[in-house]
């Protein structure tokens, strides 16, 4: 195994999802799953025994939403990221989810053989920039970019953002863009944890 394996624990009450995405992430050499867990409190258990970097977490365990215990998951101080996995997409979901502390949110019916990928560059992501830049001044965001950004909070991907503010996916991309350079961020996901710090977005 590489010294630069991201290790990873996967907590999900679907088994047969679990062994599923352990594979898919494993076909990367950059990930090593170290643990698997169906179980809430042998989570935590795990979690205070284990040295990994990323935590992929069910939202619903046999009933029981996940997310009401990440302040006991993070009691450990270790500097891993949460990635949180759900079926159901609605905003109230997601915003639930931010508003507890994850790091990103993940539909499960979205493309799995995507998600090695997108996990990758938030690992990355955290070790080229933890801590994300706030400017002092106002953000002079204009009233279309206002709409782009809530968008963004909104949907999973830029296609169905741009096709619900009926806009042509090259202006939205536009529009980001220029969202990015305001707020000097990088990616949706230092634009969006911006945008919850400086009041733009309401968790």
């Amino acid at each position: 195994m590489k010294s630069s394996t991201y290790k990873v624990i996967i907590a999900d009450d679907h088994t047969f999802f679990m062994d599923a995405l352990k594979i898919v992430i494993e076909q990367y050499d950059d990930f090593k799953v170290v643990a698997t867990c169906d179980n809430l409190q042998r989570l935590i258990t795990l979690i205070e025994q284990s040295f990994f970097d990323l935590l992929i977490l069910d939202i619903n365990f046999n009933g029981i939403k996940s997310i009401e215990y990440l302040d006991i998951i993070k009691q450990s101080n270790k500097n891993f990221l949460i990635v949180c996995l759900s079926s159901y997409n609605q905003s109230y979901i997601k915003k639930e989810a931010f508003k507890n502390g994850i790091d990103f949110f993940y539909d499960k019916n979205d493309r799995l053989d995507d998600f090695p990928r997108i996990l990758k560059e938030l690992l990355e992501e955290r070790k080229q920039i933890p801590i994300l830049k706030l400017r002092p001044e106002d953000v002079d965001f204009t009233n279309r970019e206002l709409d782009v950004l809530n968008a963004l909070y909104e949907f999973t991907n830029d296609h169905e953002a741009a096709e619900y503010l009926k806009i042509s996916l090259n202006t939205f991309k536009t529009h980001k863009q220029n969202l990015y350079k305001k707020s000097d961020s990088i990616n949706n996901i230092q634009l969006i944890k911006y945008a919850i710090q400086k009041g733009l977005i309401v968790v």
